[in-house]
C-alpha cells in the first residue's frame, strides 16, 4: 500500500542527500508513489520512473566519497531568502542563475531548496485576497476586536464554508514564506466563479464529512444536507458543549429558520464581517485542495471530484491544527 505523506525526520534524511538520484532512491525504497515524490521534491514523473528502472537493473551509481560541501554561511542563507522573497515565482534553477550573475554566489538549487525549505517556505498557489471597501476593512477590525474582548478560544470553534473549484483555473506558483506577509504572492480574486461547488467544517482535531453541492446553496439544501445531518452534532460530541459553530453571512446561513435549528444544537457565531473569507482557516484548507488540482489539472467534473474528495479524505488533524495556531 502505497503511503500518502512523508516522514518529517525521513524528510530531513533525504534532504542531507546533495543527489537528486539518491533522494528519490530513498523515498522509492519507503514505498513512496511517484505524485508524492514528484511534489516533495519538484522532479519530474520521467526522472523517477528512470531512477526506478536504475535500481531495479542495479545500474543505480551511489558514490561513494561525496564531493565537497559548500559552507551556506548565514549571510549567504540571508540573501537567498531576500531574493526568494522579492521574487517568489522564480523556480530554483533560475534563482541560483540569479544569485551567480547579481550577487556572485555560487550555490545549487538543491543547497537553495534546503536552505527554504530549513526557513519554513513551501511552494504553492498565490494566495486570493478579497477587495475590500473602507466600510469593510472597519468591520473587520470590530470583529477582531469583538473576539479579544469576548475571549473566544478559537480551538472550540468550527469553521465552514463552501468553496467552488474550476477545472481551469490554474494560478502560477510561488514561494511562500510562514512568518513573513508577501504582496508579491497574493491575487486579487472574484467573489463567484463557476465549477463545482464543496462545503466542510473544521476544528482542531475535528474534520467533518465534505458534502459535494449539486446545484447550488440554498436555504433547503443547507438546512437539509447540513444542519439536520449529524454534522454539527458529532462536532460537539468530538470538540465538546462549549463548541462554536461559525458559517458567514450567506442568505441560506442566515434564515430565521437556519439560525433557529442551528441554536438547537450548539452556540453559533452571528457576527461574521462581509466579503471576508480569509479569515477563516478552512480557506487554506481550500488552498491546499485547489494546489492539488492545479498539480492533478483533472480533465473533467468526474477527475475534479475525485481529486478534491482524496486530498480532503487524506487530510491530517496536524495540519488542521497548525493553521489554528
Amino acid at each position: 500500500m502505497q503511503k500518502e505523506t512523508i516522514r518529517p525526520e525521513l524528510m530531513q534524511k533525504v534532504l542531507q542527500e546533495k543527489s537528486v538520484r539518491q533522494r528519490i532512491k530513498i523515498l522509492l525504497d519507503e514505498g513512496y508513489s511517484y505524485e508524492i515524490i514528484q511534489t516533495a521534491l519538484k522532479c519530474s514523473s520521467k526522472t523517477i520512473s528512470l531512477v526506478n528502472k536504475m535500481i531495479k537493473s542495479d545500474e543505480l551509481i551511489v558514490p561513494v566519497k561525496p564531493g565537497p560541501k559548500i559552507k551556506i554561511t548565514k549571510d549567504i542563507q540571508n540573501v537567498i531568502l531576500s531574493e526568494n522573497f522579492s521574487n517568489p515565482s522564480m523556480n530554483l534553477r533560475s534563482l541560483s542563475f540569479h544569485l551567480k550573475e547579481t550577487q556572485n554566489i555560487n550555490v545549487s538549487k538543491s543547497s537553495i531548496d534546503t536552505v527554504l525549505l530549513n526557513n519554513h517556505c513551501w511552494y504553492g498557489p498565490m494566495i486570493q485576497e478579497p477587495n475590500l471597501t473602507e466600510e469593510q476593512k472597519r468591520l473587520r477590525m470590530n470583529f477582531a476586536y469583538s473576539l479579544l474582548t469576548d475571549q473566544i478560544n478559537p480551538e472550540k470553534i468550527g469553521f465552514s464554508d463552501e468553496s467552488r473549484f474550476e477545472l481551469d483555473a490554474h494560478h502560477p506558483g510561488v514561494w511562500h514564506h510562514l512568518k513573513k506577509y508577501n504582496p508579491l504572492c497574493v491575487i486579487k480574486r472574484s467573489k463567484y466563479s463557476p465549477a463545482l461547488m464543496i462545503w466542510g467544517m473544521v476544528a482542531k482535531n475535528f474534520k467533518s464529512d465534505l458534502i459535494f453541492v449539486e446545484k447550488s446553496m440554498n436555504q433547503d439544501f443547507y438546512q437539509e444536507k447540513i444542519i439536520e445531518s449529524d454534522i454539527i452534532p458529532s462536532a460537539v460530541r468530538e470538540i465538546g458543549d462549549d463548541f462554536i459553530f461559525q458559517q458567514d453571512g450567506a442568505t441560506s446561513h442566515t434564515t430565521v429558520l437556519s439560525i433557529a435549528k442551528i441554536r438547537k444544537i450548539t452556540r453559533i457565531m452571528l457576527i461574521w464581517p462581509p466579503n471576508s473569507p480569509d479569515l477563516n482557516i478552512i480557506e487554506m484548507i481550500w488552498s491546499i485542495i485547489k494546489f492539488r488540482v492545479d498539480q492533478v489539472q483533472p480533465k473533467n467534473i468526474e477527475e475534479l471530484r475525485a481529486v478534491i474528495a482524496d486530498v480532503w479524505e487524506n487530510l491530517q488533524y496536524s495540519t488542521i491544527n497548525g493553521l489554528n495556531e
